[in-house]
């Protein structure tokens, strides 16, 4: 979900909607005040319970904020799954939806018109201009050396170890069966 935002797709599916989110509250840092709270042998820090309160409730307004992602990148279709085992506290229970009072998915009402297979275009390219373009590759690489400016005490000339690229066929070959 997190990675969604600003995107979309034609048809979208949330899973996994019925798992209970991680969180680890053991170790909390909070920025207000640059302060971290933890538990040690099972004694809280002074503060630990307030700063793990506010650090629940930040995580369940970022996993609300992360559900609307998520339902809004439907372009065309959003499908809910109805699930009948859930768990209390799952990310399902985090939004107010019924899903129960939404109507159930008729993939009969869809009658589109079956995918056409893509037409592929022919590959022209021969042995001769994939070796012209190979060598034209290889011409106008930038060539980079690593210098270790820090390591003074024991000045090493850099090492240069070339790029192969490959000419032909068979250095083609050669390159992948000898990495």
């Amino acid at each position: 979900m997190h990675s969604a935002k600003g995107l979309e797709w034609p048809i979208v599916i949330p899973i996994n909607s019925t798992t209970k989110p991680w969180s680890d509250t053991s170790f909390l840092y909070r920025r207000r005040d640059d302060s971290v709270h933890f538990r040690m042998f099972g004694f809280p820090s002074p503060g630990y319970e307030t700063v793990r309160q506010e650090e629940t409730e930040e995580l369940r307004r970022e996993r609300i904020r992360l559900w609307y992602v998520a339902l809004t990148r439907a372009r065309d279709l959003l499908l809910l799954p109805r699930q009948n085992e859930r768990i209390e506290g799952d990310w399902l229970s985090l939004i107010n939806i019924d899903i129960e009072a939404l109507p159930s998915f008729d993939g009969a009402r869809f009658k589109g018109l079956p995918p056409t297979p893509a037409v592929g275009t022919p590959n022209a390219q021969d042995a001769a201009v994939w070796e012209r373009e190979a060598f034209t590759i290889a011409a106008n690489q930038w060539r980079i050396s690593w210098h270790q400016p820090s390591r003074h005490e024991d000045p090493v000339e850099p090492v240069e170890e070339p790029e192969a690229v490959f000419t032909s066929a068979d250095a083609a070959l050669e390159a992948v069966l000898s990495s």
